[in-house]
C-alpha cells in the first residue's frame, strides 16, 4: 500500500489505517539511526511542538501536587526527555511511555535526563503495544495530558484514538500532536481537501485542519490550537504540518 501511495496510486490514496506488524517492522529498522537522521539531518521538530504547547497551554498550573502525562507513541524517547526536563524536575510527575516498535521501546526504557549527579529515567514506565490498547487499559479519566508527535501520520482514521484519549483524560485534560498535510505537488492534495484524509507519497498520512476539528468535536474535544509548522525536510523540500491541541470539555 505505502509502495502504490510513493507512485500516485488512487487506490492507495485512499487507505485509512497501516498495519501494526508494517509499522512496528518499519521503525524497528530505524530505531539505531533514528536521531541523527531524523533530528539531525531532517531537522525534525514535532518532539518540540508538542512538548512546547502543552506548556503553553497552562496544564502545569493547576495547582496539583502529581501530574500523569502519556507520550502516545513514544519511539526513543524525545518528547519525553523535554517533558521530563523542562516540567518534571521539581513535582510528582509520572511519565509513561508506550510504541508499537519493541526497538524503540528498548531505547525509551533507557532513556536517562539529568547531570552527572542527579541522573534519572525519563519515563516511568514504557509498554510496548498498540496505542488504543494501552489506553483503553488505563482507568478513566487517570490522565492530565498526552502528547503524540508525528505519530498520527501512520494512523490515519483518528476516531478511535480520539475516543480513547477522551475517556483517558481527566476533564480540561490535553491532547498534544502533530499532523501532517500534502505538498502542493502531492497528487494526494485533493483528496485531503475534498475528505479530510489521504495516505501521501511520504508513505505518511496527511489530514486536513477540518477532518481533524470534526472528529475532535464528535468525541468530545474542543480545538484550542492549530498552528501551521514546518515539521521536517523529505529530501531538500520542507514538510509542512501543524502542532494541534485538544482540550477535553
Amino acid at each position: 500500500m505505502v509502495q502504490l501511495a510513493s507512485l500516485g496510486s488512487t487506490s492507495a490514496v485512499t487507505a485509512t489505517s497501516l498495519s501494526d506488524d508494517y509499522v512496528a517492522g518499519l521503525f524497528d529498522g530505524y530505531s539505531d539511526r533514528f536521531e541523527q537522521e531524523l533530528v539531525e539531518e531532517l531537522g525534525y521538530r514535532g518532539h518540540e511542538f508538542v512538548t512546547d504547547a502543552v506548556i503553553r497551554h497552562g496544564i502545569m498550573n493547576r495547582n496539583k501536587k502529581s501530574y500523569t502525562f502519556v507520550d502516545l507513541g513514544c519511539g526513543t524517547g524525545l518528547a519525553g526527555s523535554l517533558l521530563r526536563e523542562k516540567i518534571g524536575q521539581n513535582i510528582d510527575f509520572r511519565l509513561l511511555g508506550v510504541d508499537l516498535s519493541s526497538r524503540m521501546t528498548e531505547h525509551s526504557r533507557a532513556r536517562l535526563v539529568g547531570d552527572d549527579n542527579d541522573r534519572r529515567r525519563v519515563y516511568n514506565d514504557v509498554y510496548t503495544m498498540d496505542g488504543n490498547d494501552f489506553l483503553a487499559g488505563l482507568p478513566e479519566s487517570s490522565v492530565d495530558a498526552i502528547v503524540s508527535s508525528d505519530v498520527f501520520i501512520y494512523v490515519g482514521d483518528l476516531d478511535d484514538t480520539f475516543r480513547e484519549c477522551m475517556r483517558a483524560l481527566r476533564t480540561n485534560g490535553i491532547l498534544s500532536f502533530t499532523v501532517e498535510m500534502p505538498s502542493k505537488n502531492d497528487d494526494a492534495a485533493e483528496h485531503v481537501r475534498k475528505h479530510g484524509m489521504a495516505l501521501l507519497k511520504s508513505g505518511r498520512f496527511g489530514h486536513s485542519r477540518k477532518y481533524v476539528e470534526n472528529v475532535a468535536n464528535n468525541v468530545g474535544f474542543k480545538m484550542v490550537e492549530w498552528k501551521a509548522k514546518v515539521l521536517r525536510k523529505q529530501g531538500k523540500e520542507d514538510v509542512p504540518g501543524a502542532v494541534v491541541v485538544l482540550k477535553k470539555r
